[in-house]
């Protein structure tokens, strides 16, 4: 096995600069999170918009149809609450359990 080599010295300005440099890579991964959770709720709710469409086409029963309202309107929320930023808190804890 070989030894484990010992972290290198940073002088400051080195240490400095990949602080910097790891506090902008944090911030591009949250970016990027909420991007996609932005995207995955516009789909969910262009999803549930195209569910009670069909729905009000249809011969559903009014429960089905209650059901898909409400679907579009949780759906509709949660993608108000991520464009406000209020929600990406909640949506992480979610995404957690999954």
């Amino acid at each position: 096995m070989a030894e484990a080599m010992p972290a290198p010295t940073l002088d400051d300005e080195t240490a400095a600069a990949l602080t910097l440099f790891n506090t902008y890579v944090e911030a591009d991964r949250e970016r990027r999170k909420r991007e996609q959770a932005l995207t995955k709720a516009e789909r969910a709710k262009d999803d549930a918009a195209a569910a009670v469409r069909s729905l009000d086409s249809s011969q559903a029963s009014a429960a089905e149809k209650t059901a898909a309202e409400a679907a579009y309107r949780e759906a509709a929320e949660t993608l108000k609450r991520l464009r406000d930023g209020t929600g990406q808190k909640e949506q992480s804890d979610e995404g957690a359990d999954e």
